[in-house]
């Protein structure tokens, strides 16, 4: 077994064992940021009505880090094989910047939170190989929250629990076909409303005639969409509020084409 940044000298019956199939990680990040108004939320404004950054009402992120990574790899019974990723991740960010409406001038600032930001989850991929099939699962929970004055409170737009499930069967060099679907769970909307969870489902075909490859895509077939679950915006066509985003906007999506191998 390797840690980084530690030694580790498990029994000498497991010795092999865990050098083959065992391996795990552990790592320490620092950042620092310096207030910037290029972010996400102030791009989905168009930048528009976001006032300068104030230096008196901003200073720069420090961000601490602490991850350990895991990975196992084993065979089964039948000649599957099982390979399992465990991710265990904490972020910690001091003194996070955030985006503000001020009612006094309708314009948007960029202020400095007096306390931190801290994300804290596990993510786990697991991959199973059987003959010809491929199966991947991953799931990951993900707990954002900010603290400040004494209280804590969920972020926006992240949802705490995700997974993706991929079904992949291939003869190499010849013919594969793959299932996918993603499930996104619920989240919280700025106005603290909770949205419904959701599922994106898709297709992927691809076929081997010599050097040409023909390939069609499926995405979304089954249509998710946010306007399905509520209106996408409030007010009048001619003076619209956009709702925020947290589903696919566009539906289905069909492509294909062909490649040639030269």
């Amino acid at each position: 077994m390797k840690i980084t940044g530690l030694s580790f000298t498990p029994c000498k019956s497991f010795n092999r064992y865990l050098a083959k199939n065992l391996k795990a990680e552990l790592a320490v990040d620092l950042g620092y940021k310096i207030p910037t108004i290029f972010t996400e939320e102030s791009d989905e404004l168009a930048f528009r009505n976001i006032l300068p950054l104030d230096k008196k009402n901003t200073e720069a992120e420090r961000s601490y880090g602490l991850n350990l990574d895991i990975d196992y790899k084993t065979i089964l019974f039948g000649g599957i094989t099982l390979s399992i990723n465990n991710l265990f991740f904490y972020t910690r960010i001091d003194d996070p910047l955030y985006l503000q409406f001020n009612n006094d001038n309708n314009s948007y600032e960029y202020l400095t939170l007096d306390g931190y930001a801290d994300t804290k989850g596990i993510e786990t991929n697991l991959k199973f190989t059987y003959d010809h099939y491929k199966l991947f699962a991953g799931y990951t929970f993900t707990d954002v929250r900010s603290h400040s004055n004494g209280t804590s409170s969920n972020f926006p737009l992240t949802p705490k629990h995700s997974l993706g499930l991929v079904l992949i069967y291939e003869i190499h060099g010849d013919f594969r076909i793959g299932l996918e679907a993603y499930y996104t769970g619920t989240q919280k909307l700025s106005d603290g409303t909770t949205t419904t969870d959701y599922w994106i489902n898709g297709v992927m075909i691809e076929k081997r005639f010599g050097n040409l490859r023909f390939f069609l895509n499926f995405e979304n077939f089954l249509d998710t969409r946010q306007s399905n679950y509520g209106p996408m915006f409030t007010g009048t066509p001619q003076s619209p509020n956009f709702v925020q985003l947290y589903a696919p906007t566009d539906g289905r999506i069909i492509n294909g084409g062909v490649k040639i191998r030269l």
